[in-house]
């Protein structure tokens, strides 16, 4: 009987006291603690709660106070009532948990081998497009790495790149190495773009934005930030035709 009084909410101490008083009728903690075996204490210190569940009842006897166990139906009308409660409170807390699973989700990634780990999540979407704000600090810090693994992985994948750079003249030598099959690269000559960090825009939501000098990056998982700069990246890019 404990272990389902226990599913009904009761702790194990609890359900003992609540079956002791059940079948000794109006009797003192005293009594009740001797049914139960349990120290007194115990049962005095759960006999509040065992009141505000509507399970135990206080009777005065003179200048005794007893206690006498509620109707076990107490039970069935506790349940029901649990059980309204949990119905008008569950749309709002769907609404928390639809709330919470709208958050975006953000990944820190440290060091070379975190910048190594953030490019290899771009690689998880094969036959995909990546969109791309590059520094001149990314072709000065990639080392070989790229050279060797990451690019060859992601020609293998059909993953195309469209990417955009101030234009210098080591991003001017990047981009004579166009290859329309597998990356294509506008300068931006205009002088006012100052590129301190890479920013990739892929998958159907995800930003990595990274920076080489400080070795640090950020992995940003959100539709509506991707596509929106997923449409100023459009605009930057038709803008350099």
């Amino acid at each position: 009987m404990i272990p389902q009084l226990k599913r009904l909410g009761l702790s194990e101490n609890e359900a003992r006291i609540y079956l002791s008083a059940l079948e000794l009728g109006e009797a003192s903690v005293a009594r009740i603690s001797q049914k139960a075996r349990m120290k007194r204490t115990t049962v005095y210190g759960l006999m509040d709660s065992l009141r505000e569940r509507g399970l135990i009842k206080t009777v005065r006897n003179g200048n005794k106070t007893l206690y006498r166990a509620e109707d076990p139906r107490k039970l069935e009308e506790m349940t029901a009532e649990s059980a309204r409660i949990a119905q008008s409170i569950l749309p709002s807390l769907l609404a928390i948990a639809n709330f919470i699973d709208r958050k975006p989700k953000v990944l820190y990634f440290e060091g070379l081998e975190g910048i190594k780990d953030l490019y290899r999540e771009t690689l998880k979407y094969p036959g995909s497009r990546i969109h791309a704000w590059l520094s001149e600090g990314s072709f000065q810090a990639e080392g070989d790495w790229f050279d060797d693994a990451y690019r060859p992985k992601r020609k293998e994948l059909r993953i195309f790149t469209q990417a955009i750079l101030p234009e210098t003249p080591g991003t001017k030598k990047y981009h004579r190495g166009d290859q329309p099959d597998f990356h294509l690269t506008r300068l931006d000559p205009s002088g006012t773009l100052k590129l301190e960090s890479d920013i990739l825009i892929f998958g159907t939501h995800s930003i990595a934005i990274l920076s080489w000098e400080e070795m640090t990056g950020v992995l940003i998982e959100s539709r509506k930030i991707h596509d929106t700069l997923r449409s100023i990246f459009s605009v930057h890019w038709d803008s350099l035709e």
